[in-house]
């Protein structure tokens, strides 16, 4: 420019007189300075106003008392909201305004979007007016006084189903440890008192017997220690123990119980043993009646051994009338027959007591 413009008047350009690199350090200077004195006003225009500046928030972590989740469960509000406890009402709205943007289901595609938004939402309800923010507040704050208002909770676990056998079985068992126990405990006292009674000799007229006193003597002959008399031998275990070698030898002592005396063992046999008491009965009434045949044709010998006439199923027939009573009888010659019968019979059966009868008549 210089050759091109030579033989013309040069002229100073005033921009040039600063360098570029210089002027732009001095407007980035002027710019700090002037938003060091916007922070220093609004910190004056505040500490004017008598308002401190706003808190960070930070999550507080505390459980609520809210198990009927009256208010926000077990998450204090103010951490769904993420404010602090002494946040302004106008810090609560924007707080829950920003949370409401971004939990929203229609905005947000996350599973759980829809719960969050739900909780935070019960959140502003609580703490959007004064008087249930104050209430809210003591409320988690004094956990008695919300149990004095909503009551407590209780958990009710309802046990599993218990099957039927195993619980009868059960009940059987225990039953029969009981009943075993008390079996074993009377085994034990009868054989304490049975050695008792033989090692003091004690005869018929002392609550004892004479095989007691057999006992006795037989221990008296099997003891090998210093014969005592009278008392000393009811202190001797030596003289004890000899009588209870012979009662082990004659049998007399209690034998041992087993689970098998037991109830339970009982009625878990009850298939078993019912079926066979009843044959055993079967068996029993079917002796009965042989013997009851036996006995019969025995009278009858005896009647014709005695008598020389034999009684007939007529006579029999009149004597089991007669046995009935005199009332049952119809008319005075069937009342007179059963005198006969009956007469008849006590003179076959009895034939030294009543020589006298006259059977044929």
């Amino acid at each position: 420019r210089a050759k091109a413009s030579f033989g013309r008047k040069q002229t100073c350009n005033k921009r040039s007189v600063v360098p570029r690199d210089l002027s732009g350090k001095l407007i980035r200077s002027e710019m700090k300075v002037f938003r060091s004195l916007a922070f220093v006003t609004m910190l004056a225009s505040v500490v004017a106003e008598g308002d401190a500046p706003p808190k960070l928030w930070r999550p507080s972590g505390k459980k609520v008392h809210d198990p009927w989740k009256q208010f926000c469960g077990k998450t204090l509000c103010y951490d769904l909201l993420e404010v602090s406890e002494d946040a302004t009402e106008d810090v609560i709205k924007k707080s829950y305004r920003k949370l409401a943007r971004e939990w929203h289901p229609d905005k947000n595609p996350e599973k759980g979007a829809r719960a969050k938004f739900q909780k935070i939402a019960k959140a502003y309800e609580v703490l959007s007016t004064d008087g249930s923010r104050a209430n809210y507040d003591m409320m988690w704050r004094n956990p008695d006084e919300y149990r004095k208002k909503y009551g407590e909770y209780y958990y009710k676990i309802k046990p599993p189903p218990t099957d039927a056998t195993f619980v009868v079985i059960l009940i059987l068992v225990i039953i029969s440890g009981l009943h075993y126990t008390v079996l074993k405990q009377r085994q034990e006292e009868y054989n304490e008192r049975l050695t008792k009674v033989c090692v003091e000799n004690k005869g018929p007229s002392q609550g004892g017997s004479l095989k007691v006193q057999e006992i006795h003597k037989l221990a008296l002959g099997r003891y090998d220690g210093a014969k005592k008399k009278g008392k000393g031998l009811k202190t001797d275990e030596n003289f004890e123990a000899a009588v209870k070698e012979v009662l082990i030898e004659e049998d007399l002592l209690a034998a041992k119980p087993t689970m098998w005396d037991t109830i339970g063992a009982k009625a878990l046999m009850l298939p078993v043993s019912v079926p066979k008491a009843l044959m055993e009965g079967k068996k029993t009434h079917e002796s009965r009646e042989v013997n009851a045949a036996a006995t019969t044709s025995q009278m009858r010998e005896a009647l014709v051994a005695n008598t020389g006439h034999e009684i007939g199923v007529g006579a029999s027939a009149v004597h089991e009338k007669g046995k009935r009573g005199k009332n049952q009888a119809r008319g005075p010659a069937n009342r007179h027959r059963a005198d006969l019968g009956s007469a008849a019979l006590e003179g076959a059966l009895f034939p030294l007591a009543s020589p006298d009868v006259d059977c044929q008549k």
